[in-house]
């Protein structure tokens, strides 16, 4: 799933509210779960704060936020 919400879907929230219909931090949950275990997890979360223009995640209390903040529709 990591690959889907990063490389294809670039954290859209629109794209994100359509692929589930799960509650927002569950999915968000399961996202950061699979980037963690994923050989590329760091490289997508990289490209990610580059393609946003924003700094690099530091934790991962970062990424759910940041990942809270477009599933909520905030961005």
């Amino acid at each position: 799933m990591a690959p889907l919400v990063f490389e294809l879907f670039h954290c859209r929230g629109d794209l994100l509210r359509l692929f589930t219909d799960a509650d927002p931090e569950i999915f968000t949950e399961q996202i950061i779960d699979a980037v963690c275990v994923h050989d590329f997890g760091a490289n997508m979360l990289l490209d990610t704060a580059v393609r946003e223009g924003s700094p690099c995640f530091l934790h991962l209390a970062e990424v759910k936020d940041f990942l809270m903040d477009r599933m909520c529709g905030c961005i």
